[in-house]
């Protein structure tokens, strides 16, 4: 009996060890790509005028003032304060995250009516088969889901994410899509 109870104390062991190691390592990728944002080295995801790291004086600059703002909210995964802009009419939300006094892009998403086209040329209304011949050899297969409804290309942590409806782009997001 005792020798049962020690053998599931030390697989318990384990498992807690290998699950922290597992979030530790998926925390760092997520302040790394907030340390990267708010250095302005973040390259991944262009789409139109719009980059992550974007100031909030270029976004008015360029669409306007949002139609909705939500409240500034400190983040327990990355210290941040964060914020999402919405303009609606435009089919585009922005997450931003406040650098000192300014505040910058974090995430993009748009969907219909945004005409912004990505680098390659992929917007909303692209085919699937347009994404995957254009990404097809940075197409994350680990994160793109079974049913083919999600694209993913970098990381959920750090990329972009095509989804389709009827095999054509219905949305596209680009950063960090999981915490």
């Amino acid at each position: 009996m005792k020798k049962s109870s020690a053998c599931v104390i030390i697989i318990l062991i384990l498992i807690l060890g290998i699950c922290s190691f597992i979030l530790i390592r998926e925390q760092s990728s997520i302040n790394q790509y907030a340390q990267c944002m708010l250095n302005g080295t973040q390259a991944q995801g262009t789409i139109g005028f719009l980059d992550l790291g974007t100031s909030d004086k270029v976004l008015i600059k360029n669409i306007g003032q949002p139609e909705l703002k939500s409240e500034e909210v400190i983040w327990i995964s990355d210290g941040l304060e964060h914020q999402t802009w919405k303009y609606e009419d435009k089919g585009i939300e922005v997450g931003m995250i406040r650098n000192k006094k300014e505040q910058q892009v974090w995430s993009i998403k748009i969907t219909s009516p945004c005409n912004y086209k990505t680098r390659e040329d992929i917007g909303i209304g692209s085919t699937r088969r347009e994404v995957l011949n254009k990404y097809k050899d940075r197409i994350n297969e680990e994160h793109s889901f079974g049913n083919q409804d999600i694209a993913v290309i970098g990381s959920i942590y750090n990329g972009t994410i095509f989804h389709f409806e009827r095999d054509k782009v219905d949305s596209i997001f680009i950063g960090a899509g999981a915490e």
